[in-house]
């Protein structure tokens, strides 16, 4: 009998001992709460490469203003990334330059440069420049980003 006293007063006792109490809600909130700082820090990381993509692209789009073709304007860019201080988290850039005509009525429809439009109306020079890379943070999935310009030149 003594024994199973003994028990429920300790059992009691440690029932009303709050001592602790503290530490344990710490634990199981400390780990959501670092989860979404480092999660929130990956998605600022991955918006940052995605402007530095744009950044990029404008450059291209400054050289492409010039119509030195679309080797010049990739070479460009590809300097441009190089002296850039971009993360190591972003794979590969993969970088598109295309350069084409287009009647002005249907920028659309690729047509050679030689081409007459309707109304006796010269050919437009088109420059679109497409990059994509893919972002790996920390905590989130990986993330595929890119951007996309075009840029008429005449």
């Amino acid at each position: 009998m003594k024994g199973r006293l003994a028990q429920r007063w300790l059992l009691r006792r440690l029932a009303r001992d709050r001592r602790g109490a503290s530490a344990i809600e710490f634990s199981v909130i400390a780990p959501i709460i670092a989860a979404g700082l480092l999660s929130t820090v990956d998605l600022g990381r991955a918006i940052n490469e995605r402007i530095s993509l744009d950044n990029l692209l404008r450059v291209g789009t400054r050289i492409a203003m010039t119509d030195p073709g679309a080797g010049v304007v990739r070479a460009a860019i590809g300097i441009a990334d190089d002296s850039q201080s971009h993360s190591n988290d972003r794979s590969a850039l993969s970088l598109d330059v295309l350069r084409y005509c287009a009647c002005p009525d249907d920028s659309a429809s690729a047509v050679p440069c030689s081409t007459t439009c309707s109304g006796s109306a010269p050919t437009a020079i088109f420059y679109r420049l497409t990059s994509t890379a893919t972002f790996d943070g920390m905590l989130l999935p990986p993330i595929s980003i890119g951007a996309d310009s075009r840029v008429r030149i005449r």
